[in-house]
């Protein structure tokens, strides 16, 4: 997580990236456990969770017992990195893309997309992601859940907003109307994917030209759905 997954101290080598975190010599408690929290979720993401602290600790350049010191457990840390990629799954500057009415519901939607995908246009997202899923259900459970009320319900009350159709409120969401709005999430999410991971470029305004094809079948069936 680009956006959410920053700390001082990260080591460069002329090649690149190092793997060792170069820390500083005088941290606050809170920029300490800031930086063994962010390179937590790159490791966990490189080797999965059953990595031991040892490595992370290694990578960090600081001893075991400091990092216990922030983190008295093992699955102390790791649910602290299942925080993180909650929290950064919906955040609030979102909903205020999603929200401005003063502009077309499929604009907002594409620039809402496209945030997304520069918050989350890291490979280290998509192999916790799965880390997690496979490995805790009840996070994945939550993450779904989460992506479900705070994202495709805000998504789908503006639709109906914009197309003068019954508010959420009036009428619960239908189940069919959730399905689609799971199949735009989807494809957005595998055109991320595509791009991070399998290095496919996408063609230019890809999102917004997605999005417009999307609800313009959406839109009739949702009035097909509110006849």
């Amino acid at each position: 997580m680009q956006g959410a997954m920053s700390a001082p101290g990260d080591g460069e080598t002329a090649g690149g990236r190092s793997d060792r975190v170069t820390p500083r010599r005088y941290m606050t408690s809170e920029a300490r456990e800031r930086m063994i929290v962010v390179e937590a979720f790159r490791y966990f993401a490189e080797l999965g969770f059953d990595a031991p602290i040892k490595g992370l600790a290694v990578r960090l350049g600081i001893s075991e017992p400091l990092i216990f010191r922030h983190f008295p457990t093992k699955q102390m840390l790791v649910e602290r990195v299942h925080a993180e990629f909650l929290h950064a799954s919906s955040l609030p500057e979102w909903r205020s893309i999603l929200t401005d009415r003063s502009r077309p519901i499929a604009e907002r939607i594409a620039r809402f997309y496209r945030d997304y995908a520069l918050r989350h246009g890291d490979l280290s997202d998509f192999r916790i992601g799965h880390f997690l899923a496979l490995q805790y259900p009840d996070f994945a459970k939550r993450y779904f859940e989460r992506i479900q009320v705070e994202t495709l319900g805000l998504i789908l009350s503006e639709l109906r907003d914009a197309f003068g159709l019954p508010s959420i409120i009036e009428r619960v969401p239908e189940r069919l109307e959730m399905e689609m709005l799971w199949g735009l999430h989807g494809a957005m999410g595998f055109m991320l994917e595509r791009r991070i991971v399998f290095g496919v470029a996408d063609a230019a305004d890809s999102d917004q030209q997605f999005v417009d094809v999307f609800l313009a079948g959406l839109v009739e069936k949702l009035r097909t759905l509110f006849a």
